[in-house]
């Protein structure tokens, strides 16, 4: 059955994408305000008109308001919360939370003055303590770290670490920078799926070793997302091109589809004489097509 592609249907997609993406630089009110304004309109457009063109302008209208109150009230959460308020006075703070990527050594800028390279990492906070509070939430911020004992970390772990917790920049994904000293302490170990993926991970860095530094750091993430080791400049270079997704989402994607061509290929191997009737192409073919389709 031929149909042809209606590529109508992505535009309340691309909408609620933009907005959720872009949104967050925008503060929460006049971003809630405005989602008010085009769901009003949207209203709007369905009272006048009730043909096929209408019905786009209003779902494109309800997908963009949408994405604009959730991304509100969550930039309020993060702006309004216990992290946020503890940020604005640089307070010393003890957090509880959980890995939730690669930690990732960044070199030091030429035009910083440092003797020791900085370790980044992400985590969801869980519990906070701050001038003798102790607080539960679940928020992500940035770990700011020169001791390396970060990066044996996996994600997955639940660790604790005491820093001084500074506000991020307007429209970052974390709800406050932490910026710590000393190693953390670690409260549990990783998942058994998250301990074979370092391994895999481990295996791949080690066998990109000897390429030169923007290769070393770029082939793992292409192969399969990981960017622990990917060159701050070049993965800036790449976000600014808006080609981010070749280095995270297009790696895991390669893994997968990599996964489903070995597998496809392996039945098609073991069943030739059957499939050989059913097909004209041979496993290989079949499987090329099925990796870069």
């Amino acid at each position: 059955m031929n149909e042809d592609l209606d590529l109508r249907v992505a535009l309340p997609a691309v909408a609620a994408w933009l907005v959720a993406g872009q949104g967050r630089l925008l503060p929460p009110g006049v971003l809630a305000l405005g989602a008010c304004c085009v769901a009003l309109f949207a209203a709007l457009v369905l009272l006048r008109s009730r043909g096929p063109r209408a019905a786009v302008v209003a779902a494109v209208c309800v997908c963009a308001a949408a994405a604009g109150l959730v991304t509100a009230a969550r930039v309020h959460a993060r702006r309004t919360g216990p992290l946020a308020q503890a940020a604005r006075s640089s307070s010393s703070v003890t957090v509880e939370g959980v890995l939730t990527d690669d930690p990732r050594a960044v070199p030091p800028k030429a035009d910083v003055l440092t003797f020791r390279q900085l370790v980044v990492a992400h985590v969801r906070v869980e519990r906070l303590l701050v001038a003798g509070r102790d607080v539960h939430l679940r928020e992500p911020v940035l770990i700011l770290s020169s001791d390396e004992h970060w990066l044996g970390l996996l994600p997955s772990q639940h660790l604790s670490t005491e820093g001084r917790v500074q506000s991020p920049g307007v429209g970052d994904d974390v709800a406050a920078l932490v910026s710590t000293r000393g190693p953390p302490r670690v409260l549990g170990a990783p998942t058994g799926l998250q301990r074979l993926a370092g391994r895999l991970r481990a295996g791949l860095r080690a066998a990109a070793g000897p390429l030169p530094g923007d290769e070393r750091g770029l082939l793992p993430g292409l192969v399969e997302g990981d960017t622990s080791r990917l060159d701050p400049g070049l993965n800036d270079d790449f976000r600014a091109t808006g080609l981010t997704h070749i280095v995270a989402v297009s790696g895991d994607t390669v893994a997968v589809k990599d996964y489903c061509a070995l597998h496809e290929g392996g039945a098609l191997h073991a069943s030739q004489s059957r499939q050989s009737r059913r097909c004209p192409f041979g496993a290989g073919t079949r499987a090329r097509v099925l990796g870069v389709g």
